[in-house]
């Protein structure tokens, strides 16, 4: 099968979503499909850079890049003209060929392309969000019918539907009214750079060492771990233990999280920001700390909706998971078996979580083993078998 994954990624890469892209289609092209993946900024090495960072190796063969101009109005509409291109070879009667996409206007534009031009080019539309209900909170309440309206329109004319969570397949069937089932699809992690490293040494340092890596939007949570560490300095009597936060994405919530840092650092509180790390250090960043710590906050995007990287490195880290409280996060892991779940999403909460792992740390030590178990259902292989499925059934749909 011929699939282009219609998505513009900015290099470096540095934001999730565009790491989840690349790890996506390299798996797929590792069952032997052609995948193109877009790409603006820096040169085509670049590019091929980028992508062996984001991969930790080289990509498939059957990996392509299709570098677009640096300006982002111009890339723009290079990828709309290479839609249109792909849209004409999908008249002839082989080989199969299919989009992916999450944006709407790009979905929107595939599947205008195939009516226009007769094409039995199929679409595969992947759900993040439901639009609509993130307007709705975000105080944009004129947009909530208008993209209420596209997203049925999409979820109606797509011959594939995918969702990343279990909880947003849920509300995307409930308020969309798909034509077709929705797919569950999480994401994945790769483990194998996990198993070259050395066995984690949990707590067994003079520090106690919590970490999260992940982007700083504020809709993640991250500012419950800043509350989390002072309620640990308050419940302890000490502050011995150190937060380590790696991520710099935006920058403006790095520089404000920076203020936070200082300012608790003169109580004694210790929080590290590394900014952003290569993909390539990432395992052994988590593979260093005693606890890995999970934020959430109360948006639907976050309760609900995601399907974070760093979940899945978690699981594959072999270190013990502390998470907030979210029906995303309880999707995957379950409280006592693979992870502490914490009462709620509050910093007092987790603190109370990650006193209780500390506490009890042969337990800590079972659940980050039976953690560990989990993993092989979240590969990206596990990810591309399914998304070969869908892909398939959609070309189907199309005929």
């Amino acid at each position: 099968m011929v699939v282009d994954w219609l998505q513009v990624l900015q290099v470096p890469l540095r934001m999730a979503h565009g790491l989840q892209v690349i790890r996506s289609a390299d798996a797929l092209a590792r069952r032997e499909h052609q995948v193109r993946v877009f790409l603006r900024g820096g040169t085509a090495r670049d590019g091929v850079s980028a992508l062996e960072s984001a991969l930790g190796r080289a990509a498939a063969p059957g990996l392509s890049l299709v570098h677009l101009a640096a300006h982002k109005g111009l890339a723009g509409l290079q990828l709309r003209a290479a839609i249109l291109r792909f849209a004409l070879g999908g008249r002839r009667a082989s080989p199969a060929r299919a989009w992916v996409a999450r944006e709407r206007s790009l979905a929107r534009f595939a599947l205008g392309a195939t009516r226009a031009l007769h094409s039995r080019a199929a679409l595969v539309y992947e759900l993040h969000n439901l639009e609509h209900v993130l307007a709705a909170e975000t105080g944009r309440g004129a947009e909530v019918d208008g993209l209420l309206r596209e997203e049925r329109a999409l979820a109606r004319r797509a011959q594939g539907l995918l969702a990343i969570s279990a909880p947003l397949a849920a509300d995307a069937e409930a308020a969309l009214e798909p034509a077709r089932p929705i797919q569950v699809v999480p994401d994945g992690v790769d483990p194998r750079p996990f198993d070259e490293l050395a066995p984690p040494r949990l707590f067994e340092g003079e520090v106690l060492q919590l970490a999260y890596a992940g982007s700083l939007y504020t809709h993640k949570g991250v500012d419950s771990l800043f509350d989390m560490a002072a309620a640990l300095a308050r419940r302890s009597g000490n502050k011995n233990f150190v937060l380590r936060i790696a991520g710099g994405e935006p920058a403006s919530e790095l520089a404000r999280l920076g203020e936070r840092a200082r300012d608790l650092a003169r109580e004694g509180v210790r929080i590290e920001l590394l900014g952003n790390l290569d993909p390539r250090e990432v395992p052994a960043f988590l593979r260093g700390a005693d606890l890995l710590v999970l934020p959430a906050s109360q948006e639907a995007r976050s309760q609900r909706y995601t399907s974070p990287l760093k979940l899945f490195e978690a699981l594959a880290s072999g270190v013990p998971i502390v998470a907030a409280a979210s029906e995303a996060h309880r999707s995957v892991l379950e409280h006592g078996r693979t992870a502490w779940l914490a009462a709620g999403r509050t910093g007092e909460e987790l603190a109370a979580a990650v006193q209780a792992a500390v506490q009890d740390p042969v337990r800590s030590r079972a659940l980050a083993r039976a953690a560990r178990q989990e993993v092989e259902r979240y590969t990206w292989d596990r990810r591309a078998e399914a998304l070969e499925s869908a892909l398939a059934e959609a070309v189907a749909a199309r005929g």
